[in-house]
């Protein structure tokens, strides 16, 4: 065998970082994927557990009314990749040119996917995307470059809080929030089997990606988890909600992105070794 063909063959034989690792997520079926699959390369055996729905509005009034008057706002705050597409979506149904209508408005993103929805929807006009990709950091950022006096157009999803209205407002300025889609809590269809395997400590990890998805399951599985299992947030608002629910927080992922929380997985198991 030769060295290089040797080499190729020490490669192929290298353990994954996440080999043999079962990683529970927790996210909606249709949001699942890209993180499943960076589990599945990490040598880890993805399980993917939906126990959220995202779904259009019981009713767009709001969002039309606002749609229709875009020039009265000095800035868009869009969190969510989600909350972008479904409200970019409604402008075309309208008939409104958003690169036009909002060619004079700020756009504030949370988040590099939502930036892609934003600017593949033809909006230039993204005034900074927050280094953390939370909520946080973005009341951080919209309270730096001044909120007092303006108005500001939110669409959101329905369980979105409302700290950054809050922020906004005890800083002299408004925010127009509108429901530009709804997350329900759905079964899981594999629930027993879930339930099971947590007991029996055969799942490793359980990943969060939203309070509502922590809210969804613990209504179903309790807040009592084996002392091995690592739960790990996507963020510091998902880690406070996991808190709350009286579970413990081993992760919160470095970056607010699915890279992220697999890069923070890694780390952990890696250094439990």
């Amino acid at each position: 065998m030769t060295e290089l063909s040797e080499h190729r063959h020490d490669r192929s034989h290298q353990v994954k970082p996440l080999q043999g690792r079962v990683i529970l997520i927790t996210r909606a079926r249709e949001q699942a994927g890209e993180f499943a699959a960076l589990v599945a390369e990490a040598g880890g055996e993805p399980m993917v557990f939906p126990l959220l729905e995202i779904q259009a509005p019981r009713s767009w009034d709001a969002c039309d009314e606002a749609i229709r008057q875009l020039n009265i706002f000095d800035g868009l705050i869009l969190t969510s990749a989600n909350g972008a597409k479904f409200f970019f979506q409604r402008c075309t149904l309208l008939g409104v040119d958003c690169g036009i209508a909002l060619r004079n408005t700020a756009v504030y993103v949370v988040g590099e996917k939502t930036k892609s929805v934003v600017l593949s929807s033809g909006i230039s006009s993204i005034a900074e995307v927050p280094g953390r990709y939370d909520s946080r950091h973005l009341i951080e950022l919209l309270l730096r470059r001044g909120a007092k006096n303006r108005p500001f157009l939110f669409p959101k999803g329905s369980r979105t809080g409302s700290e950054i209205r809050e922020a906004i407002e005890q800083a002299g300025g408004s925010v127009k929030e509108v429901v530009v889609y709804e997350t329900t809590s759905v079964s899981g269809q594999d629930e027993g089997l879930v339930r099971q395997k947590l007991m029996d400590g055969a799942i490793d990890a359980v990943t969060f990606f939203s309070p509502s998805s922590v809210e969804s399951f613990v209504e179903r599985m309790g807040s009592r988890l084996p002392e091995k299992t690592c739960v790990a947030a996507i963020g510091t608002r998902t880690a406070d909600a996991i808190r709350e629910a009286s579970l413990p927080v081993h992760i919160v992922a470095t970056e607010s992105t699915a890279q992220g929380m697999i890069s923070s997985l890694i780390s952990y198991f890696v250094n439990a070794r």
